[in-house]
């Protein structure tokens, strides 16, 4: 019976369909809508790590005008999500301490390593030193010993050259003051400044002599410093074998102890910083958790509805509902068979219950995804099962629907 009822209803719907396409075309697409915010209605949900959020605090109330961000409520939870942020930042401050500490230990430990490494060195190069040490040979002690001689010996001729080149420089002082006492007049101031001339040379001369004599003294005093240093040399042991062989054991020790000392500072810095990394994603997971323990309003707009006051755990329908009333619009319900004849920027009209006058609108977006109805006219007779996609239409007036949130109404879409 029921087959039979189903198939006698569709012919007798083919057999109307072309008046009612008839009748649609001229009096434009009628169908069922509900006023709602262009936010729509939002659900503030809650969410709670060990069961159903408890309200310990609302801020707000139903009607309540509210600025994005804004507190709306406050759960039981709070004050231990405060404390356990609290407890995470305190210990990201000590592990940020102790990798700073890691560090300087560790650029002190390196620098001590380092001066140890010096020192072996040093003791190193001082081993090395007395082990390298060489008699000089006898040609070689010979040859300085006849340098010191040579020298010695010009140093005593140019000592006793020294009066008669004195004396010589004298006479030619002489010559010129004997020369200027025969001479009278401007002849004479010539001759006297001619004098001094003489005498200028002469003390320039002896400077120049004297220099000469001191440089090969000083050459005198270094090749009896190198004939003094050669002669102690050979007074030394060649070899000094037990220290040098210490003093590279010292390197070799100094060394292994700078590789250690990098490799636990590497592994107490890693440690640090791996605690550091756990300690900053313990203070990221404890503010995810302060973020859960209160719902903030998305966006600007007024508070509709309250679900849950204080002290009543929050259910499936959530804290509250809310929506920006600035901006209204009518959500229409148009049949599958009536979109080719709906479009953006046709006319509406809004019938309100309770209102006299209809409001006008213009649709402003039609949607693609056809799916079943959930807006139904009172009429009995009205099919209950509709396939339908959302048109949405702006009103001109939304103030007058401010109040009429979710309210349904008969819309009728221009032709």
């Amino acid at each position: 019976m029921n087959l039979l009822f189903r198939d006698a209803r569709a012919l007798a719907l083919a057999a109307l369909l072309p008046l009612t396409a008839h009748a649609a075309d001229s009096a434009g697409v009628a169908c069922q809508g509900r006023i709602l915010p262009a936010s729509r209605v939002l659900r503030l949900a809650a969410y709670s790590e060990t069961g159903s959020a408890v309200v310990a605090r609302l801020a707000v109330d139903e009607g309540a005008e509210v600025k994005a961000g804004d507190t709306l409520a406050e759960f039981a939870s709070l004050p231990g999500a405060r404390a356990r942020l609290a407890e995470a930042e305190a210990a990201l401050k000590a592990a940020e301490a102790a990798l700073k500490s890691a560090r300087a230990a560790g650029a002190a430990a390196l620098t001590e390593a380092d001066l140890e490494i010096a020192a072996a060195e040093g003791a190193l190069a001082a081993a090395q030193l007395g082990g390298d040490r060489r008699r000089l040979t006898d040609a070689q002690l010979n040859e300085l010993r006849l340098a010191v001689a040579a020298k010695d010996a010009e140093i005593s001729r140019l000592r006793d050259a020294r009066p008669s080149f004195v004396e010589r420089a004298d006479k030619g002082v002489a010559a010129a003051q004997a020369s200027a006492e025969t001479m009278r007049g401007d002849a004479r101031k010539a001759a006297d400044a001619e004098t001094d001339r003489a005498k200028a040379a002469r003390e320039l001369a002896l400077k120049d002599y004297d220099a000469r004599l001191a440089g090969e003294a000083d050459n005198l005093a270094m090749l009896r410093a190198r004939l003094a240093h050669g002669q102690d040399l050979n007074a030394l042991p060649q070899t000094l074998p037990a220290e040098l062989t210490a003093a590279r054991r010292r390197r070799e020790l100094a060394d292994s102890r700078l590789s250690d000392t990098r490799l636990r500072l590497a592994a107490d810095t890693a440690r640090a910083e791996a605690e550091l990394a756990a300690a900053s994603a313990r203070v990221e997971s404890a503010k995810a958790s302060l973020a859960t323990a209160s719902v903030r309003a998305p966006i600007a707009g007024r508070v509709l509805r309250v679900h849950a006051r204080p002290g009543e755990a929050v259910g499936p329908e959530g804290v509250a509902e809310m929506g920006d009333l600035s901006h209204i619009i009518v959500l229409a319900e148009v049949a599958a068979a009536d979109l080719p004849r709906t479009a953006v920027g046709r006319k509406a009209e809004i019938r309100v219950p309770g209102l006299e006058k209809p409001l006008t609108g213009t649709v402003s977006r039609v949607a693609s995804l056809v799916g079943p109805n959930s807006l139904s006219e009172e009429n009995p007779a009205a099919f209950k099962d509709l396939r339908v996609a959302p048109v949405e239409i702006t009103v001109d007036e939304p103030g007058a629907l401010a109040g009429l949130i979710r309210a349904q109404v008969t819309v009728r879409i221009a032709p």
